[in-house]
């Protein structure tokens, strides 16, 4: 499994597979990327553990979130961390950036 694989299938088993989101994008650039997960059955949970303690969304993510970066290592062979993670106000969208540690370049798409 590599980035790409998960770039094109990650969505589809949230989307079709799993029914945890309506929409699950992820943008690679370098070794940054960025996921936009919308209307996930889990945003009642992200806020509520966001509301009690933001530190563990800002360290580890939520479940989801930090169930991606765990993927997101395997795809790559290498550590990642998880940059920000942020719910938008109305709780629909949750966006989180992550970077692959101690890695060259990944291909962009």
């Amino acid at each position: 499994m590599d980035i790409n694989y998960l770039q094109n299938n990650l969505p589809k088993l949230f989307i079709e597979g799993l029914e945890i989101a309506e929409d699950l994008e992820i943008n690679v650039l370098g070794n940054a990327i960025h996921v936009k997960i919308t209307e996930s059955i889990y945003k009642d949970f992200c806020n509520e553990v966001r509301r009690l303690s933001s530190d563990v969304c800002n360290r580890v993510g939520c479940p989801l979130c930090s169930s991606i970066a765990c993927a997101l290592t395997r795809a790559t062979g290498n550590p990642v961390i998880i940059e920000t993670n942020q719910p938008s106000t109305d709780g629909k969208v949750i966006e989180a950036s992550y970077r692959i540690l101690g890695a060259t370049d990944l291909p962009v798409h």
